[in-house]
């Protein structure tokens, strides 16, 4: 269990959060970031590099976060982006041409041209869903991070989009 010390700024921010019944969270101590990372499945981007629609609420936490004096390093929007996992067992053996010159009669030749075109298209089957379900996996569960001037990181709000 992680268990931190905090300090008077991260506090102020908790009460705040408590006085307007938001739930923060503080997610421990890190440094600002200056360009997209990918940690822990998740992406964390500067909010002035991120594109999201960003909900007024959250945006309103944001600011009554600054407006009260608590100095910040900057704000992050993190994107829960989990790994894909294709097993690597399904890839399909590249068609060897060469062998298709050294085969004896043109029945064999359509067998071996029929069997590759099967397994391409088993593999296509098989990847299929998770190339149509990845755009979905991509940003998902949104979340704004105030970096607070010592390094903490607190969860301001998380969304759906």
């Amino acid at each position: 269990m992680y268990i931190q010390k905090l300090s008077k700024e991260t506090k102020e921010v908790m009460a705040i959060g408590k006085e307007n019944h938001w739930g923060f969270r503080v997610l421990g101590p890190d440094e600002m970031i200056t360009s997209p990372v990918y940690k822990d499945e998740w992406w964390y981007v500067p909010l002035e590099e991120d594109q999201s629609i960003i909900p007024e609420e959250t945006k309103r936490r944001a600011l009554t976060i600054e407006s009260s004096g608590i100095k910040t390093q900057g704000f992050i929007v993190a994107h829960e982006a989990p790994k894909i996992l294709i097993s690597t067992t399904d890839k399909p053996q590249p068609v060897k041409t060469q062998l298709i010159q050294n085969l004896d009669t043109l029945g064999e030749a359509v067998v071996y041209i029929l069997s590759g075109f099967a397994a391409v298209f088993g593999f296509m089957l098989t990847a299929l869903p998770y190339v149509l379900m990845a755009p979905a996996f991509l940003l998902i569960d949104p979340a704004l991070i105030a970096v607070l001037e010592d390094g903490t990181w607190v969860e301001l709000m998380r969304w759906q989009e």
